[in-house]
């Protein structure tokens, strides 16, 4: 199977607009199995990088392509830790765990 890159945006928006968007949402995608009951969850991630901040300079820089590794930890459970790897190329995201 092939490697599938995304596009990945990063939106700020005031509260007020969240709400409306998720309005809009809600009526048309589906909420992800691993949420709670309120439609979220707790992720908390770990990024590594070298003694001369490698992948932090190279993502101030927009160097491309780039990578990094983290560990991800899903609702605080031990059974939903992974290692993953991000890699960005041509404005494209691609991970892998």
């Amino acid at each position: 199977m092939g490697k599938k890159y995304r596009h990945e945006f990063k939106y700020l928006s005031p509260e007020i607009t969240l709400s409306a968007i998720e309005q809009r949402l809600d009526a048309i995608l589906q909420r992800d199995k691993n949420a709670g009951e309120k439609g979220e969850y707790a992720i908390r991630s770990i990024y590594f990088d070298d003694i001369f901040n490698t992948c932090y300079l190279e993502n101030e820089n927009g160097t491309d392509p780039r990578e990094k590794f983290r560990i991800r930890i899903y609702n605080c459970q031990k059974n939903r830790i992974s290692l993953e790897l991000k890699r960005k190329e041509n404005g494209m995201c691609l991970k892998t765990s």
